[in-house]
């Protein structure tokens, strides 16, 4: 063995007052919420800004329960099923066991896809800004993973291998910080020069490219006759009668009610009559002329 690095005996407890204790771990998720809610906010008013950035205020409360409870129930389901259902009410004893980092993602996912409908914002567009701040998280994460001496590697005569409190006497790597390094620091760097060099852009470029080829509906349109005079047949007919409906297809049919459209001109004299609230039900009748419905004044 050429060397072991003694581990740092740090408190998993920052402050203790009364019955609550303050640790580290917990603190790490707050500030990787935090931070990675602010870096959000930033991306948000970058280019395509396809997101608006104040949405990220109230998302803040739905990534915390997403992180949350999916991190709970996967560690129940994946790790200690049989433990929790003999014990069902230690379930919310977060601060005993632990979270799945497998039940954090599928609760951070569900949680984008439901506030994106919700809010009506496109879910790749917010997915990717969030995946962007993700690292933040990691690693705050593993470096509280480190202070609770958790989730080290395996044995090793690497120079820098310790001896972890729960690990027994041998040393081991401490991966919690290859971690760190690795899933927070570079791949934030990498996902960051990403950004820098457009890649939000190119997601916006995608979604207007989309927008543009996709099929527009034509609207419905009537045969001349039946938008004679400038009169707002369609609408008024869609309103009072009903286009193809029986009561419509005889010669000579009174229409009642109030008028919608714009101001017309009167056929006999010219003069303007009416606003667009005009009483049409004393004025106007519709008479089958050719198979047509034509306003007669």
């Amino acid at each position: 063995m050429i060397g072991v690095l003694n581990f740092p005996e740090i408190d998993p407890v920052l402050i203790t007052i009364g019955p609550f204790a303050i640790r580290w771990y917990a603190l790490a998720y707050i500030g990787g919420l935090l931070i990675a809610w602010r870096y959000c906010r930033w991306l948000a008013v970058r280019p395509p800004q396809s997101v608006n950035a104040d949405a990220f205020d109230d998302f803040l409360l739905w990534a915390t329960l997403g992180i949350l409870l999916g991190g709970r129930l996967g560690y129940v389901l994946f790790y200690k099923p049989d433990f929790y259902l003999a014990h069902p009410q230690e379930i919310l004893f977060i601060w005993q066991g632990g979270m799945s980092f497998h039940g954090g993602l599928l609760g951070m996912i569900a949680a984008e896809v439901m506030f994106a409908r919700r809010r009506g914002l496109p879910v790749l567009a917010l997915a990717d800004i969030v995946a962007a701040a993700v690292p933040i998280g990691l690693f705050l994460g593993r470096i509280a993973n480190f202070i609770n001496g958790e989730l080290f590697g395996r044995p090793s005569e690497a120079p820098w291998a310790m001896v972890f409190p729960h690990g027994g006497p041998q040393p081991r790597h401490p991966s919690q910080l290859y971690e760190a390094a690795i899933e927070g620091l570079v791949l934030f760097l990498v996902l960051h020069l990403m950004v820098r060099a457009g890649a939000l852009e190119r997601r916006g470029e995608r979604e207007s490219a989309t927008r543009r080829l996709a099929p527009r509906r034509k609207k419905q349109e009537l045969p001349v006759a039946g938008r004679a005079r400038g009169l707002p047949l369609r609408g008024f007919l869609d309103d009072y009668v009903g286009v193809g409906a029986p009561n419509a297809q005889r010669s000579g049919l009174e229409v009642g009610g109030s008028g919608h459209g714009r101001t017309h001109q009167k056929c006999a004299s010219g003069q303007r009559r009416g606003d667009r609230h005009h009483d049409y039900g004393s004025q106007i009748r519709l008479a089958k002329t050719n198979g047509n419905l034509v306003p007669q004044y």
